[in-house]
């Protein structure tokens, strides 16, 4: 197994901004496509690599979320809501993938990367 990339946690958080800027943006419904969440956005993982929700880097609100990097467009199948209140990062953005996190990890449209300060 590789090493993770580095990345450092000041331009980490400065692309989820961009990225959670745009959403909102667009997002007024409280319901985007998949297609909404650009290559390149810095994404994490509450829990294991089972579950098919992904949370922007730092929004879940989870110690100890993996950070993962989305490397590939997710297909229409997927999509993005508000998380409600209640659950794991309420209020933030949640993106809901068609299948497993650890499918789109195996295919190489997420990459797990390492966060230093």
């Amino acid at each position: 197994m590789t090493t993770p990339p580095v990345r450092p946690r000041a331009l980490t958080h400065q692309a989820v901004a961009l990225a959670v800027s745009l959403l909102d943006q667009v997002g007024v419904s409280g319901r985007l496509p998949g297609s909404a969440v650009k290559v390149g956005t810095p994404m994490e993982v509450v829990g294991d690599t089972s579950t098919t929700y992904l949370y922007p880097f730092g929004t879940s609100g989870e110690e100890g979320a993996a950070p993962y990097l989305l490397v590939h467009n997710l297909p229409l199948t997927c999509g993005v809501v508000r998380v409600p209140e209640g659950e794991t990062g309420a209020g933030a953005w949640r993106i809901e993938l068609d299948k497993p996190v650890a499918d789109y990890v195996a295919s190489g449209g997420l990459r797990e990367f390492t966060v230093t300060d």
